[in-house]
């Protein structure tokens, strides 16, 4: 079970003692062994509040929900898509977003630390997401959007980076489809990877 406060754990957590990866054992010591209250992302948002200084809690008028149509490549803010006939098109919402020197910041935040078929079905929708971003920036030209994907999680982060015979991770091979010179404007990795990224990029 988890000790202290959630805030208590962000105040005594560095980049340096951040978990690398998250187990599932660690995840229940330190976030306890409920896995859908959200505290994950709560956990995440509150450690890049402390170390970037970017509060993820807040949005934009216009930002919160924000999802994208993989067919029309169009993004709308919409809280709720399943009651559409045409729910399948749209991607899961950002996790967050924010402005930093003039860069658009677009974030999915997730920790998946064990294997089986619902972590699975949670890191298919990813990646469409990842593929629609990529095809949302080129459609428009975007040269100050990024996407920052945290893929927190021993299972999780296998998806970014190449297996065994491949020369591409599943994250970069979605991109590759739409073109391979917008890589630089994603992030794949877990949250303590982002420190080097954010220093070169942002």
């Amino acid at each position: 079970m988890m000790n202290g406060t959630l805030e208590e754990l962000v105040e005594g957590m560095t980049w340096d003692s951040l978990p690398h990866p998250w187990t599932k054992e660690l995840r229940q010591q330190l976030l306890g062994r409920e896995t859908r209250n959200g505290k994950d992302e709560k956990f995440q948002k509150a450690f890049i509040h402390k170390q970037l200084g970017v509060d993820l809690t807040k949005f934009p008028e216009g930002k919160r929900h924000l999802r994208l149509n993989k067919r029309t490549i169009v993004a709308e803010s919409m809280r709720q898509v399943t009651n559409r006939e045409d729910f399948a098109d749209w991607t899961e919402d950002f996790d967050g977003y924010c402005q930093v020197n003039n860069k658009e910041l677009f974030w999915n935040l997730k920790n998946i630390p064990d294997s089986g078929g619902a972590q699975n079905r949670s890191i298919r929708p990813i990646i469409d997401m990842v593929e629609c971003f990529a095809k949302w920036i080129k459609k428009n030209g975007d040269t100050n959007k990024y996407f920052i994907c945290i893929t927190d999680g021993r299972y999780l982060s296998n998806f970014v980076r190449p297996r065994s015979g491949n020369t591409l991770s599943q994250f970069e091979y979605a991109v590759n489809q739409v073109d391979p010179s917008l890589k630089k404007y994603f992030f794949f990795g877990q949250l303590k990877d982002l420190r080097e990224w954010w220093s070169a990029n942002v």
